[in-house]
C-alpha cells in the first residue's frame, strides 16, 4: 500500500514539472518572440521613414510627422485592440503568435503600397507633392503595420500577466524585452542590412526572420511539416520576386522616365532615370544632379573661378561628378582639386552609367591633380588641414537639415578658416530671372545675413540660380569680365556676352532691393536653423497654400511662439483630471517630453554630422536600450530613486541642462564625428533610462489598482504622449525655435508634472508601497 502511494505520488510530481517545464519553455520562448518583435518595429520604422522622406524632398521634419503617426496607430492598437478583438484574444498566447505573423506578412506589402502611391502624388520628380494629401497619406498608409504592433503588445501583455497573476509585472517585462529587441534591431539594420540590401530586400528578410522565429518550423513532428513547407515556400518566392518587385516598384516612382540604375545606401535610395538624352540622379527624394547641364555647371564653376585673379587650389563639396572638373581645368593655372562626395554609392553608379553611354572619357579619377574624398564635406573642412583659394558648395536648396548644415553661420566660419588669403567661398539658391517673390526673398535674405556675419564682403550674383560669393571684399561684374577677357576660356555660355547680360543693371537693382533689408531675417544657424522654415513657407507658395505661408511667417517672426502656445495648452490640460487620470497624464507628459528630446536629437545630430539617414535607427536603438535597462533596474534592483517620481522629473531637468551644454560645445568647438557620436549616443542612453524608470513606478503603483483597464492603458498613454511630442518637436518647435525652445519647453512640461500631477497621484497610489 505504501508503495503504491509512494507511485502515484512520484507520478504526480513528475507531472507537475513536466508542467512547469513546459510553462517555463513557453516563457521563453514569449521572450525570444518579443525579442523579435521590437526588432521588427524598429526596423519597420526606420524603412517606412526612409520611403516617406523620398516623397518630402528629404525634409527631417517630416520624420516627426512619421514617427508620431506610428505612435498614434500603435497607442490605438494597444488600448483599443483587446475590446475590438475580445473573442480572438481568448487563447492569448495563440493570438500573440498570430499577430506577429499577420504583421510580419503585411510589412513588404506596405512597401510596395507605399511606393505605389508616392508615384502617384509626385507630378514630377524631386517635387513636393500636393501637401494635404501627402500628410494624409502618411498618417495612414503606415496603419496597419503600427496598429498592429499595438495589438501585439496588448497580447502579450495579457498572456504574461495572467501567467504572472500580476498584470503590471506582465506590462513591465512586454515594455522590456520589446525595447531590448529595438536595441538589436536598430544595430543589425544600422550596421549589417543597410550595408547590403536594399530598403524591400530588409523588409523581405526581417519578415521573413519573423514567421521562422513565430512559426519554428524545424522540429521534426509530424504536424510541424506543413510549416516547413511553407517556410521553404515563402522563403523561395521571395529570393525569386524580391529584385524584380525592387525595380519594378521604383519605376513607379518616376513615371515617363526610364530607369537606368538603382541602389539603397546609409543615406537613401539612389535612382538614375532617363528623359531623352538627359540622364539625373535622385538621392533621398532630392535631385542631385543632371548630365548633361552645360549651363547650370558653367556657372557653378566659372563665376567663383572668374571672382579670382589667380586660383591654384579648389576644393568642391557635393560636385564633382556631373562635369565639374572639366570645366575647373579650362582655368589653367588651377593646380589641384579636391572632391568630397557623401554617397559612395552614388560616385559608383555615375561612373557605371557613363562608362555605358561613352561619357567616362572626362572621368578624372585617375589625374594626379585630382582627390576625390568619400564622406561629408563639412566635417572634411573641420579636420582637413588644406587651405583653398575656392571652395565652392554645389549642393541642392537646403529644404532638409541635411543641406541646411552647408547654409549656416558655423559652417561658414569653418570654410573661411579654410581659405588662403583672397581667398573666396560660393554657395548657390535657386531663383528667378524677373521676379523674386516675398518668400524668395526671406530665403535669399538669410543666406546673405549669414554669410555677412562671417565675410568682409558678399557678392550676390542675380539669375534663376543666384550665387553668393563671400571674401573679404565684394567681387565686381568688371573684375570677372576682364578674367574671362585674359583666360580665354571654350565654355559654350559663360562668355563676352553672357556675363554682360547677367550682371545687368536691371537684374542687379533688383537683386539688391530683394536681399539688401536684413532687419527682419535672422541668421541662420546650427542651434536655430531657420533657414529650413523659410524654405518650407516658400515651398507652401509655390503650391498655393497661402494661409498655410502665412501662419508660418508670423511663427517666424515670433520665433518663440510656438513654446509659449505650447506651455499654455500643456497647463490648461493638466489642471483638468483628478488622481486616476492624472498618473496616466503624467506618463503622457514624459512620453511627451521624451520625444520632444529624442527629435531634438535626431535633428541636431543631423546638424552635426549630416548622418540622420543612419543615425536616426542607432540613436533611436540607444533610446530604447537606455528604456529597457532603466525599467530592468527598478524590477530587479529596486532603489529609492525609481519610487520618487518628483525626483524623476527632477533629474529630467538636471539632464537637459548638461545636454545644452553639450549642444555649445559642438556650436563652437571642432569636434570629430567618432567623439561627437559617442556623446550624442549616451544623452540618447541616458534620456531613455529616465524614460524607462518612470514608467516602471507608475505601472508597479497603479496599473493593478484599476478597474476594467486594457493591460497596455499606460503604453497607449505614453504612446499618444511621444505622438504629441514627435508633432510638436518636429513640425512647430524645432524648425522656429531650434534647440533653446525644444528644451525649454521640455523643462517647462516637466516642472508642470511635478507640481499638477505627480502630487495628485502620488498621495494615493504610493502613499503605501
Amino acid at each position: 500500500m505504501i508503495l503504491k502511494t509512494d507511485l502515484i505520488l512520484r507520478r504526480f510530481l513528475k507531472r507537475n514539472i513536466l508542467r512547469d517545464r513546459i510553462a517555463d519553455v513557453k516563457t521563453i520562448i514569449q521572450k525570444r518572440d518579443l525579442l523579435a518583435v521590437g526588432t521588427y518595429a524598429i526596423c519597420s520604422q526606420a524603412i517606412f521613414i526612409r520611403e516617406m522622406l523620398g516623397l518630402f524632398s528629404g525634409t527631417e521634419f517630416v520624420v516627426s510627422l512619421l514617427i508620431s503617426s506610428w505612435l498614434l496607430w500603435v497607442g490605438v492598437g494597444g488600448i483599443k485592440g483587446g475590446r475590438l478583438f475580445k473573442g480572438i484574444f481568448a487563447k492569448r498566447f495563440s493570438a500573440f503568435r498570430g499577430l506577429i505573423v499577420f504583421a510580419a506578412l503585411i510589412f513588404p506589402a506596405t512597401i510596395l503600397f507605399i511606393r505605389y502611391g508616392r508615384g502617384l502624388l509626385v507630378t514630377s520628380p524631386g517635387e513636393m507633392p500636393p501637401f494635404f494629401k501627402s500628410i494624409l497619406f502618411c498618417v495612414f498608409a503606415i496603419f496597419p503595420v503600427a496598429f498592429a504592433n499595438g495589438l501585439i503588445y496588448n497580447a502579450a501583455s495579457k498572456w504574461w500577466g495572467e501567467k504572472t497573476g500580476v498584470i503590471s509585472t506582465g506590462v513591465s517585462w512586454v515594455y522590456i524585452l520589446e525595447a531590448a529587441g529595438s536595441v538589436v534591431g536598430g544595430l543589425l539594420f544600422s550596421f549589417v542590412l543597410l550595408e547590403f540590401f536594399t530598403q524591400f530586400e530588409i523588409s523581405l528578410i526581417i519578415s521573413f526572420i519573423m514567421i521562422t522565429v513565430i512559426l519554428r518550423p524545424f522540429r521534426i513532428r509530424g504536424r510541424f511539416w506543413c510549416r516547413i513547407i511553407f517556410i521553404i515556400i515563402l522563403g523561395s518566392g521571395m529570393i525569386f520576386l524580391s529584385n524584380k518587385l525592387d525595380y519594378k516598384s521604383i519605376s513607379w516612382l518616376f513615371p515617363e522616365f526610364t530607369l537606368r540604375g538603382f541602389s539603397s545606401s546609409r543615406y537613401g535610395e539612389i535612382a538614375a532615370v532617363q528623359k531623352g538624352g538627359a540622364v539625373s540622379y535622385f538621392s533621398g527624394g532630392s535631385r542631385y544632379f543632371t548630365i548633361p547641364d552645360i549651363q547650370n555647371i558653367e556657372e557653378v564653376v566659372h563665376i567663383p573661378l572668374l571672382s579670382h585673379k589667380n586660383p591654384g587650389r579648389v576644393l568642391i563639396i557635393g560636385g564633382g561628378l556631373a562635369g565639374e572638373i572639366k570645366e575647373i581645368f579650362k582655368h589653367n593655372s588651377v593646380e589641384s582639386v579636391d572632391c568630397v562626395q557623401l554617397d559612395d554609392r552614388l560616385m559608383k553608379m555615375v561612373r557605371e552609367i557613363s562608362k555605358k553611354d561613352n561619357l567616362d572619357k572626362d572621368d578624372f579619377t585617375e589625374d594626379d591633380r585630382v582627390n576625390y574624398f568619400v564622406g561629408d564635406g563639412r566635417l572634411f573642412l573641420k579636420e582637413t588641414n588644406n587651405k583653398y583659394d575656392i571652395i565652392i558648395v554645389n549642393t541642392p536648396d537646403p529644404l532638409n537639415l541635411e543641406l541646411n548644415r552647408y547654409y549656416t553661420k558655423e559652417f561658414f566660419n569653418t570654410a573661411k578658416s579654410a581659405l588662403l588669403p583672397e581667398g573666396i567661398f560660393t554657395i548657390s539658391h535657386s531663383s528667378s530671372e524677373n521676379f523674386i517673390s516675398d518668400a524668395l526673398s526671406m530665403v535669399l535674405r538669410t543666406i546673405r545675413k549669414s554669410l555677412d556675419d562671417v565675410f568682409g564682403g558678399v557678392s550676390v550674383i542675380p539669375g534663376t540660380v543666384v550665387h553668393f560669393i563671400g571674401s573679404e571684399r565684394e567681387i565686381t561684374a568688371s573684375e570677372i569680365l576682364n578674367n574671362l577677357k585674359k583666360r580665354r576660356l571654350d565654355t559654350q555660355f559663360i562668355n563676352m556676352n553672357y556675363i554682360p547680360y547677367r550682371f545687368s543693371e536691371d537684374r542687379l537693382n533688383l537683386i539688391s532691393s530683394r536681399t539688401d533689408n536684413l532687419s527682419d531675417v535672422d541668421v541662420n544657424s546650427d542651434l536655430i536653423p531657420i533657414l529650413t522654415a523659410y524654405e518650407m513657407f516658400l515651398e507652401f507658395k509655390k503650391k498655393g497654400l497661402n494661409q498655410a505661408a502665412r501662419v508660418g511667417k508670423i511663427t517666424a517672426v515670433s520665433k518663440w511662439f510656438p513654446v509659449v502656445a505650447g506651455a499654455v495648452i500643456i497647463i490648461l490640460i493638466f489642471l483638468i483630471p483628478g488622481e486616476e487620470v492624472a498618473a496616466k497624464l503624467d506618463v503622457w507628459g514624459v512620453g511627451l517630453t521624451s520625444f520632444l528630446f529624442q527629435i531634438n536629437l535626431l535633428l541636431a545630430y543631423q546638424s552635426f554630422s549630416g548622418y540622420l539617414y543612419n543615425g536616426i535607427v542607432f540613436l533611436t536603438a540607444f533610446f530604447m536600450a537606455g528604456i529597457s535597462i532603466g525599467t530592468w533596474s527598478t524590477y530587479k534592483i529596486p532603489f529609492k530613486f525609481s519610487r520618487d517620481p518628483q525626483g524623476i522629473h527632477a533629474a529630467f531637468i538636471i539632464f537637459s541642462f548638461f545636454y545644452v551644454i553639450w549642444l555649445l560645445v559642438i556650436g563652437r568647438v571642432a569636434i570629430g564625428i567618432i567623439t561627437g557620436s559617442i556623446a550624442f549616443i549616451a544623452a540618447s542612453f541616458i534620456g531613455g533610462f529616465l524614460t524607462g524608470i518612470f514608467y516602471r513606478v507608475v505601472v508597479s503603483s497603479t496599473l493593478d489598482r484599476l478597474t476594467n483597464q486594457q493591460p497596455a492603458v499606460f503604453y497607449a498613454w505614453d504612446m499618444f504622449g511621444a505622438c504629441v511630442g514627435g508633432i510638436l518637436g518636429g513640425i512647430f518647435i524645432y524648425p522656429f525655435s531650434g534647440s533653446p525652445g525644444a528644451i525649454a519647453l521640455f523643462v517647462f512640461i516637466h516642472i508642470s508634472s511635478m507640481l499638477l500631477l505627480t502630487r495628485k497621484w502620488k498621495k494615493t497610489y504610493l502613499s503605501d508601497i
